[in-house]
């Protein structure tokens, strides 16, 4: 028997009616009986043809050896009630590790997060760990220090967790974006045509043109919204390589100097909070949070003026034009 409602009330039907309680009630003070080292959670999305289309399920239900916690359609919670499976609906399940792992497996449902990777969280930590912190320490302090550049001390971090055993050299391969490779090695040369064409210097004299025989803020502000429209459709990293030559033409003809100009850029690419295609985190939360494509401009463009300010100000404080 599945019940719901308030504890008071539960505690109540189990005292009188001689009740034994067979799953740990889930709640906060509770977290360690949703997520631990013997239980976890997934989040299940209904393929299309899948076998469970149709098939009634509620909170509380049992399928598979894991427990069904919650049902989303079209991205609002269904609540209690009973509902025949649709192709799209997200489930959140419940249960031991051991089945919850299996879903990954399954051809009916679609994991939205590796289970394994979820599991990794509540493992203790362990001598590689210990390695793994003192590697990670010592790369910050030949970053803080300026020893060496930033990407030498990035790559002896790197080779460091290899040597000690940290992480196999097959494991260092996949841990590396080959399609962000792939993008920056095939964007360089744009980014130097756009330089070298005169492309760049057309664009900056738009912008001056347009902005006038203004301030040095004003031209940031320019190159700030520039940079912001282009990055809610085309990859930040893109982006920012795609601006560099018209931002650095632009600090040429304005007579201000490039470091501040190329700091704002590189700000400003990283401000991807209007659309959901803006950068790859806002599309992988879509989904699973319910959200529409109108609901990242609302809060987005509170976002993105609060960043535009700290930027417009801090700036040419730290960088003086």
């Amino acid at each position: 028997m599945v019940v719901s409602g308030e504890n008071a009330g539960i505690a109540t039907l189990v005292e009188g009616h001689a009740l034994a309680v067979a799953t740990t009630p889930l709640t906060r003070q509770t977290r360690e009986a949703l997520l631990g080292r013997e239980v976890g959670v997934a989040e299940l999305v209904v393929r299309p043809r899948s076998r469970l289309l149709g098939e009634v399920v509620f909170p509380g239900v049992v399928r598979s050896g894991v427990t069904v916690l919650g049902v989303r359609r079209l991205g609002r919670d269904v609540g209690a009630r009973r509902v025949h499976l649709a192709e799209g609906d997200a489930l959140l399940v419940h249960g031991a590790w051991p089945a919850v792992e299996a879903l990954a497996g399954d051809a009916d449902v679609l994991v939205t997060d590796d289970p394994a990777l979820v599991r990794r969280q509540t493992v203790a930590l362990g001598a590689k760990a210990w390695r793994a912190i003192a590697v990670f320490v010592a790369t910050v302090g030949l970053l803080a220090s300026g020893a060496v550049p930033p990407a030498v001390a990035a790559l002896v971090g790197a080779t460091a967790m290899v040597v000690t055993g940290v992480v196999g050299v097959p494991q260092a391969y996949r841990a590396v974006s080959w399609q962000t490779v792939v993008l920056v090695g095939g964007l360089i040369p744009l980014s130097v045509a756009i330089s070298s064409s005169g492309a760049a210097d057309l664009v900056a004299g738009w912008l001056i043109g347009a902005v006038g025989d203004s301030s040095p803020r004003v031209v940031l502000t320019a190159l700030f919204v520039l940079t912001v429209l282009l990055g809610q459709v085309v990859n930040n990293t893109a982006t920012v390589l795609i601006v560099v030559p018209v931002a650095v033409a632009m600090a040429e003809e304005a007579g201000i100097a490039v470091a501040p100009v190329l700091m704002l850029v590189a700000v400003a690419g990283a401000a991807s909070f209007l659309t959901p295609i803006a950068t790859p985190a806002n599309m992988i939360v879509m989904g699973s949070g319910g959200y529409r494509f109108s609901d990242y401009w609302k809060l987005g463009l509170v976002t993105t003026l609060a960043w535009f300010v700290v930027a417009i100000v801090l700036v040419p404080v730290i960088w003086p034009t």
